[in-house]
This record gives structure tokens, sequence and C-alpha cells, in this order.
């Protein structure tokens, strides 16, 4: 880590949305309509 308290956060949180992206994708369209679905009701 390098000091800077932003930095550091992007650095935590990129590979933790990259992740979350990717098991997202992983679950197929149809969970993923239903979750959009949930997510946006």
């Amino acid at each position: 880590m390098c000091g800077d308290p932003l930095l550091d956060m992007l650095y935590v949180a990129l590979p933790t949305v990259l992740l979350g992206a990717g098991a997202f994708f992983l679950m197929g369209k149809d969970t993923r309509k239903k979750m959009i679905e949930k997510i946006f009701r």
C-alpha cells in the first residue's frame, strides 16, 4: 500500500468489484435478470 487512502481504497475495491461482476455473469442470464429486478424494485 502506498499511503494514499483513496488509492488504497481503489486497490482493494477494484478486485472485489471484478470478482463480484465475474460471479454475477457466471450465475447465468436467468438469475441475473431476477436479481436486477429485485434490485430495481
